[in-house]
């Protein structure tokens, strides 16, 4: 059986052919990439047009391929996704099909496709914050910010896993320390609303550097930044000087994740663990594993703590896990 499988983010598509292989990884299906290229989605024509060349870049034929399955960075209902950041503002996926020669194609969120993926990612694909006391066949949370700040969850019924659709990146963030609440005031004079993405993702870390960064001069910016362009700088400056407005951006970032993961933890009850995705959290696996997150993971009052401190805690390193988990989708619903 022949699967394409994509994972569509708001800067960077990945597309890959699957096929069943002898051994599997986890409890996921087994399967092998043949063929896999990455395109700027901005760049990018239809949805369709993608799948059409990207066969043709494989020698395949679209008779030859079972399903697809794309994940995309937007909410999905009834097959269609709506979103104003990708260059098409609407797909649907019995067009993409069509256009694609495709008859079984499914579009589903990206965080669903993530979900999906931690079932097939490695041991070496992980590294652990906190080792608590793994549990088998229980409910999974998924959590991961880099361009944005994508949630879900693997919640165990029936014998198997069902992957749960969430915007959560775009529920109201809240504020859990005085600097919490300096930040907060601050976000919210230059925007309508404070979300967990003005904080939880590439742009979320701008954000909260100029914030500290007024602290630090005494003059704030009157507009928040536009753009994460800065991001990775500041995350290597704040690793270099911990006492810089770098260092403490980074640091509040972390512990906010933390507790957002927490937060999901519990709206889940992920007894089965917490997986840690996105671009962030690999890049900056020292700081993760500096106390902070985990600190505020389980700061949850008495009664909860000890149930936090037993969920085991992993950051995923491998950066394709949505394509992988969209390929996992097709091959359970093909």
């Amino acid at each position: 059986m022949i699967i394409l499988a994509a994972d569509v983010g708001g800067t960077k598509s990945n597309l890959g052919l699957f096929e069943k292989s002898a051994a599997a990884h986890g409890s996921g299906t087994a399967a092998a990439l043949r063929f896999e290229k990455s395109y700027p989605t901005q760049k990018l024509g239809t949805l369709a047009s993608v799948l059409v060349d990207f066969l043709k870049e494989a020698g395949s034929r679209a008779q030859d391929v079972s399903a697809a399955c794309i994940g995309i960075a937007g909410p999905v209902e009834d097959g269609q996704c709506v979103a104003e950041w990708l260059p098409w503002h609407h797909v649907d996926e019995k067009e993409v099909g069509a256009g694609a020669g495709i008859e079984n194609t499914r579009l589903i969120n990206d965080m669903v496709a993530t979900a999906w993926g931690v079932t097939a990612v490695r041991p070496e694909q992980l590294v652990t914050l906190n080792r608590g006391e793994p549990k088998l066949n229980r409910n999974i949370a998924v959590i991961a910010a880099g361009t944005g700040l994508g949630e879900s969850a693997l919640i165990f019924d029936d014998g198997k896993y069902h992957a749960l659709t969430s915007e959560g990146g775009h529920t109201d963030w809240a504020p859990r320390t005085k600097t919490d609440l300096d930040l907060f005031r601050f976000l919210l004079e230059r925007t309508d609303r404070v979300n967990n993405e003005h904080v939880l993702r590439g742009r979320g870390i701008c954000n909260v550097h100029a914030f500290f960064k007024g602290l630090e001069t005494g003059q704030f910016p009157r507009e928040l930044p536009d753009t994460d362009a800065q991001a990775g700088e500041i995350a290597r400056q704040g690793l270099a000087e911990p006492t810089s407005a770098a260092g403490k951006a980074m640091d509040l970032f972390v512990s906010a994740y933390g507790a957002r993961a927490g937060n999901l933890a519990m709206q889940v009850m992920s007894t089965g663990g917490v997986y840690v995705g996105g671009g962030i959290a690999p890049k900056n696996l020292e700081l993760m594993k500096s106390g902070k997150f985990m600190e505020a993971f389980v700061d949850k009052g008495p009664l909860f703590r000890p149930i936090l401190q037993k969920m085991p805690v992993h950051v995923v390193t491998e950066q394709k896990t949505g394509l992988l988990g969209a390929a996992q989708y097709a091959f359970a619903h093909a």
